[in-house]
Order: structure tokens, then C-alpha cells, then sequence
């Protein structure tokens, strides 16, 4: 080539054909290294609507890493704000939150390939909390499982 510039290397080359490249009015979504898609929340406003608005009570199907930890730190954050506004609140807001962070463990154990029953290991202390950190750091478990597609 006159420019000197090196060769392409093989691979590196942009497909010809239309751009399957999601957009933000038709997928909301992005897709990344965990084969998330259109389906998955992606980002915090979104785990926290899914969980709560469209999984309150849902023990069935998967969760996503970020979904789960989205979730964790909208509660963490809440449960600070409700600690400050008193016992009441606090225990309101414990209340409200108790279904929706169940489903959500459930979800993630699903998505590992494991029961959700198994979150009743977290009641043992200290290696129980640990064990269910590091079963919700996890990857997804690629492709379908027993308990739903990725």
C-alpha cells in the first residue's frame, strides 16, 4: 500500500451488511462479555426496577450478576437512608424489602445452577455469609440450565 500503513490483520475487519449494533430506542440493553442482552438489566436504574416492579415475588427463572449486586446496593442504600429515619422506618423498609432480595438470591443461585433453597446457608454465621458471596460473584453458568435460558 502507498501509505505504509501494515496490512489488516484477519478478524479485525468490520463485517459488510446492516450494523446489529443495539440502539438505545430499540434495545435497551447492552450486550457484554456475560452474553447479556435486550432481555437482561444492564444497569442500576434497571436491576432495581426489574427486581421490584417485575419480580417483587419471582422465585423462578435467573438472575445476572449485576442484577443481583444492582439490587444489593440499592438495598444496602435504602436500609442506610430508613437506619437514619428511625426504627420505624427501618423496619418498614426491612419489610418491604424482604420478598424481592429473597427472589432476587434465589434468581442468582438459579443462574449459577444451584437451588435457591441453597441461600439458607447464608444463615450459618460467618462461613455462611461467605460461601453466598462467593456463589453470587460467579459467572453465569453459559446457555440454558434447569432453571430457564440465559
Amino acid at each position: 500500500d502507498a501509505t505504509g500503513a501494515p496490512p489488516p490483520i484477519p478478524g479485525d475487519q468490520p463485517e459488510a451488511g446492516p450494523s446489529k449494533a443495539p440502539t438505545a430506542a430499540t434495545e435497551p440493553y447492552s450486550q457484554t462479555e456475560e452474553g447479556w442482552d435486550h432481555r437482561h438489566p444492564f444497569n442500576f436504574q434497571d436491576s432495581v426496577a426489574h427486581v421490584l416492579v417485575g419480580n417483587y415475588f419471582n422465585f423462578r427463572g435467573r438472575a445476572r450478576r449485576r442484577e443481583f449486586w444492582w439490587f444489593v446496593l440499592f438495598t444496602l442504600m435504602v436500609s442506610l437512608v430508613a437506619s437514619l429515619l428511625g426504627d420505624a422506618v427501618n423496619g418498614i423498609v426491612t419489610l418491604a424489602l424482604i420478598l424481592p432480595s429473597l427472589g432476587v438470591t434465589a434468581r442468582r443461585l438459579h443462574d449459577i445452577g444451584k437451588s435457591g433453597w441453597w441461600q439458607l446457608v447464608g444463615l450459618i454465621p460467618l462461613i455462611g455469609l461467605i460461601l453466598m458471596i462467593y456463589w453470587t460473584i460467579q459467572k453465569s453458568d453459559p446457555g440454558p440450565n434447569e432453571y430457564g435460558p440465559v
